[in-house]
């Protein structure tokens, strides 16, 4: 079985630092080692093994007219774009309104800069044969604080230690889309 990736690709607005910092329109534009962050996200998952069609809420349709990368990602039988909502709850939600209830999907966001192929088909094969409606990927903080020192991550305090979300979500049965209006109201 396939999954289907919804990358949320919307952001703070034209006052978003990261983007004004780049001198980029939008913050998934901005380059991470020369190669916008939205470009590395699609291609973990494009060149994913588990990954059967790639969906984009934002950037903004005004952005995505003005760029010829953007333009070139979503047209045919590349990625299918949906204009962001609100909140990022409100997008996924919007979203997976519009996708087939049975299929499985994975979401993302457009600034996970450090996303590749092997942790999208780890993540996706575990998350499937977990036998869960939802899962969401967490990381040890120490695991996250030894690998990437020089970056500051929120940790959550759980009864087994600290951890870091990881932007990765997998909806994976009709129910879960339940759980993706609840987000929606907890936000």
């Amino acid at each position: 079985d396939f999954m289907a990736a919804l990358v949320l690709a919307a952001d703070r607005g034209p006052d978003d630092p990261v983007a004004r910092a780049a001198g980029v329109p939008c913050k998934s534009l901005t380059p991470i080692g020369g190669i916008p962050m939205l470009l590395r996200v699609i291609d973990a998952l494009n060149g994913s093994r588990e990954i059967a069609a790639v969906n984009l809420c934002g950037p903004p349709e005004t952005i995505v007219n003005q760029t010829d990368t953007l333009k070139d990602l979503i047209a045919p039988n590349k990625a299918n774009w949906f204009e962001s909502q609100a909140t990022p709850s409100t997008s996924a939600y919007h979203v997976l309104q519009r996708l087939p209830e049975e299929e499985p999907v994975l979401l993302t966001t457009a600034d996970h800069a450090l996303l590749n192929t092997r942790i999208v088909d780890h993540f996706c094969r575990h998350a499937r044969g977990s036998g869960c409606d939802v899962v969401i990927g967490i990381a040890r903080h120490e695991t996250v604080s030894k690998a990437y020192p020089e970056t500051r991550r929120t940790a959550t305090r759980l009864a087994d230690g600290a951890y870091c979300g990881c932007n990765l979500f997998a909806f994976l049965t009709p129910r879960a889309r339940v759980a993706a209006d609840f987000w929606r109201q907890v936000e």
